[in-house]
């Protein structure tokens, strides 16, 4: 009997444990039972619209396929929507800057274009430079050129006078490179150095002339250097005459010259500008 009782009351002990889970599970399910009846409310709702959407596409299509677009688009989280705003600001200030920048570029165009034109104005009303004119140097005028008929004697001295060979180059008239220069020939092998016939003249004792007659000119002169006023003094006015230095300037050289007509000194080397009347 003991037995029985027990096994009595572990029974009745299980039937609570298992009424426990049912009441919890009826609660559960009233639960959705409300969730459904919250999702049907919510399908009904978008269905509404959508069959004004319907309506709306047929009367207006074009007009339609821009809300639709819109509706499709995810909803946005608060984060997302921060950013846009961010990214909103962030292109205004660009488009601010750059229109900014475009007026500059717009305002500084026609400065530029009014300062080239005020350039030229100013370059047009500029007078142009006057080109300074050179001072011509006086040039004074030789009087006395060399030309004088020459006496028996000096006829005589310029017939003793020697005339002498022209001194070519070893095989100048072979290589065009080589100038009209005397220069000794020094090879070892080299004819011309050896003295043979038909190879050119070359410098030798006999070709000097006697003193009496070394230096003269063609007109009866001897030449003298001049560099100053005091040359001219040393000059003999019948047998020499004056040769002035090329370093001489144009100054010094007006001076010899005003010197040298007074005392009727012949200049033998007479620049541009510089020939008297004859």
């Amino acid at each position: 009997m003991a037995t029985e009782k027990k096994t009595a009351a572990e029974a009745k002990g299980k039937k609570t444990e298992k009424q426990v889970p049912k009441v919890e599970k009826k609660a559960a399910e009233a639960q959705k039972h409300a969730k459904k009846e919250e999702s049907v409310k919510a399908h009904t709702a978008k269905a509404e619209p959508a069959k004004t959407q319907e309506h709306t596409k047929k009367a207006h299509p074009e007009t339609h396929t821009a809300a639709h677009a819109e509706d499709k688009k995810p909803a946005a989280s608060h984060k997302d929507h921060k950013e846009e705003q961010i990214t909103e600001k962030k292109a205004e200030t660009k488009t601010e800057e750059h229109k900014a920048a475009e007026k500059e570029i717009q305002s500084k165009k026609p400065a530029r274009k009014e300062s080239s034109e005020k350039a030229r104005a100013e370059k047009e009303k500029k007078p142009e430079k006057k080109i300074k004119a050179k001072k011509i140097k006086p040039v004074e005028k030789i009087e006395f050129l060399g030309e004088k008929t020459l006496s028996k004697d000096e006829k005589e001295l310029l017939s003793k006078k020697k005339g002498k060979p022209r001194f070519i180059r070893q095989e100048y008239y072979k290589l065009p490179r080589l100038k009209d220069v005397w220069r000794k020939s020094r090879g070892i092998d080299s004819k011309k150095h050896e003295g043979k016939r038909g190879k050119g003249e070359t410098p030798q004792d006999g070709y000097k002339n006697t003193q009496e007659i070394r230096g003269i000119t063609p007109q009866g002169f001897f030449p003298c250097i001049v560099r100053n006023i005091a040359d001219l003094e040393k000059i003999d006015v019948k047998k020499q005459a004056a040769v002035i230095a090329a370093a001489v300037g144009r100054k010094s050289r007006n001076e010899i010259i005003k010197a040298a007509n007074n005392k009727k000194i012949t200049v033998l080397n007479p620049r541009k500008g510089e020939r008297g009347k004859k």
